[in-house]
């Protein structure tokens, strides 16, 4: 699975308000198909190997208007007033590969160093020593409490040779 990163401020750029002013359409409008095109260019290789991510080219408009149920035509608005204020061009969000930077590690790599990390950390210190160690106390601490007199044996411990 992709990600890709949204930026703190986001939802307070002023470039969403323009784009819903330009384009008659609502701010929430705008801004759920801004997480669309997102998306669409952060997953658009998985079906087509000629295309970089980033790329918006081909985001089909009329689906989303069905889909965030606006009339026919929103969504195109809303692009193209992103086109408008320099958000996309030529087809590609604009600052993409500054914005979403590709990682030098794989998350296969990343994977593996977190569950190094976990298992140093658990060889240190392990859960069931400490469990095991409570417990003990525990018996100890109850066998200060009632000792056994002395000379008392159990009857079921031992076994008779009679």
């Amino acid at each position: 699975m992709e990600w890709f990163r949204w930026w703190h401020g986001t939802l307070t750029d002023p470039k969403f308000q323009w784009v819903a002013r330009k384009s008659g359409q609502s701010f929430t409008s705008v801004i759920a198909l801004w997480v669309a095109l997102l998306e669409r260019a952060s997953s658009v290789t998985q079906g087509d190997a000629d295309v970089t991510r980033g790329d918006v080219a081909g985001f089909d408009c009329d689906d989303h208007d069905v889909l965030f149920g606006l009339d026919d035509g929103c969504c195109a608005r809303i692009l193209d007033a992103f086109v408008a204020k320099g958000m996309i061009a030529n087809g590609v969000i604009t600052n993409w590969e500054k914005r979403q930077p590709k990682r030098e590690d794989s998350s296969a790599a990343r994977t593996r160093a977190y569950r190094e990390r976990k298992a140093q950390e658990s060889s240190v210190t392990t859960g069931d020593a400490a469990v095991t160690h409570g417990d003990d106390k525990k018996r100890e601490e109850k066998s200060r409490e009632n000792p056994e007199p002395n000379g008392s044996v159990d009857s079921g411990a031992k076994g008779s040779a009679d």
